[in-house]
């Protein structure tokens, strides 16, 4: 069995840049969920964060256009200010609808904002940000 460690860097390595095949045809676990809000938390700061607020609007709303109505752009939205340190930012929204926008948002940072560099530049953040969430998943009582 993988090290959570290990587990975690070669996820990381399948969402920057978004490697779908890899992606989608495993099991997600917590160490792939964690590599996933990382990787995408990661590209937010370097990406969605210095945009102004009307390409931010346009990045929301492609998020949301790409899950085919599973979410609205304000739920986008909350995520991102979630990820900045809104720590109330997702009050209301169902969890089980949220654990889409982190997926859908790498594959429109990884198509059309994110160059392949970029993405090799932002894992070692990624795999920080994963490291930091995983334990703390874990910890939480079974649903």
């Amino acid at each position: 069995m993988a090290e959570p460690a290990d587990d975690i860097t070669a996820s990381v390595e399948m969402f920057l840049p978004l490697d779908m095949q890899r992606a989608f045809s495993r099991d997600p676990d917590l160490a792939v969920m964690a590599a996933a809000l990382g990787s995408f938390s990661a590209a937010v700061f370097h990406t969605v964060v210095p945009m102004s607020p009307s390409d931010r609007l346009d990045f929301c709303r492609r998020v949301a256009a790409s899950s085919n109505g599973d979410f609205p752009a304000w739920m986008v939205e909350a995520s991102l200010r979630s990820i900045e340190g809104d720590r109330t930012a997702m009050d209301g929204t169902d969890p089980a609808v949220t654990l889409g926008i982190p997926i859908h948002g790498l594959v429109v940072l990884n198509s059309d904002y994110l160059t392949t560099d970029a993405a090799h530049a932002l894992r070692g953040r990624a795999e920080e940000l994963a490291q930091e969430l995983l334990p703390r998943w874990q910890a939480l009582p079974p649903q």
